[in-house]
């Protein structure tokens, strides 16, 4: 029997990344997704912006982000600036 781990997005300082399936996103600093992603677990802590529409089961945002499409979550956690 094989077992799938989905991967982690970690960006520290600045940078970008692809969307996909993810475990984890974790962003400190500033960060970019630039198409549709979903992700288990999603923390900001800086500015992030996220380009493409966004499936996560729990965000915790400590700064800002901006979701350029859509965002369903089932767990929100907010201190700072959220658009969508």
């Amino acid at each position: 029997m094989t077992s799938t781990t989905k991967p982690n997005i970690k960006i520290y300082g600045e940078g970008s990344s692809f969307g996909g399936d993810f475990q984890k996103v974790t962003i400190m600093g500033q960060g970019k997704v630039t198409s549709d992603f979903q992700s288990m677990q999603m923390k900001v802590f800086g500015e992030s912006q996220i380009e493409g529409k966004a499936c996560i089961n729990r965000f915790h945002l400590f700064g800002s982000t901006s979701f350029h499409r859509s965002l369903v979550a089932k767990r929100l956690k907010i201190f700072g600036n959220l658009d969508v």
